[in-house]
């Protein structure tokens, strides 16, 4: 079973995993102790999903806004279209 995850939960994972994952690769190619290296990486993880979480949160309010004025102009072109009257072509010129 799927279950979908709002956009800036999503974005907060992605870059909290991420944030972990480059702390543990720097920590390692540096030669730091174990202990250190995932102390730091799990700080980064931390620091990194609340970012994340604030991103998306600020771009899942975007898309929802855009969306909203599309809907708006979209129901406003579809009135005017069906209030305008249609002339007839009588043939007369």
């Amino acid at each position: 079973m799927s279950t979908r995850g709002s956009p800036s939960k999503v974005v907060a994972g992605c870059l909290g995993l991420s944030g972990f994952a480059l702390a543990i690769i720097a920590g390692e190619a540096v030669g730091n102790p174990a202990g250190d290296t995932l102390t730091r990486a799990l700080g980064a993880l931390i620091v990194c999903q609340a970012c994340g979480f604030v991103l998306g949160w600020v771009a899942e309010g975007a898309i929802n806004r855009r969306l909203a004025e599309l809907r708006v102009a979209t129901a406003t072109s579809n009135t005017a279209e069906r209030s305008a009257p249609h002339r007839a072509d009588t043939g007369d010129r």
